[in-house]
């Protein structure tokens, strides 16, 4: 796991100790650690074309095992474009 990346989940961990979790910062740290060079195993399906705006249906393999869905978004032009990552907890 790279400096910047600890670094963003110390300060969450912070966080959420601030707001009463009583876990050690360790041990959330923990839940977020993964192989970082472990292969992505990225997978497309179904591509999209609105506008110029390419919407790729993907997956990729998780760390935990399994596939986790998502959707790749390209806008039109050479970028380079930032990136946007969303997770939603209620899977």
């Amino acid at each position: 796991m790279m400096k910047s990346q600890k670094i963003c989940i110390l300060v969450i961990c912070l966080f959420l100790s601030s707001l009463g979790y009583s876990q050690e910062i360790s041990s959330l740290i923990k839940q977020f650690d993964y192989d970082s060079k472990a292969p992505l195993d990225v997978r497309e399906g179904k591509v999209e074309n609105r506008n110029g705006i390419l919407i790729k249906d993907i997956t990729f393999a998780s760390p935990k095992g399994g596939r986790v869905g998502a959707y790749l978004i390209v806008p039109p032009g050479k970028g380079p474009f930032a990136g946007v990552m969303f997770g939603h907890w209620g899977l």
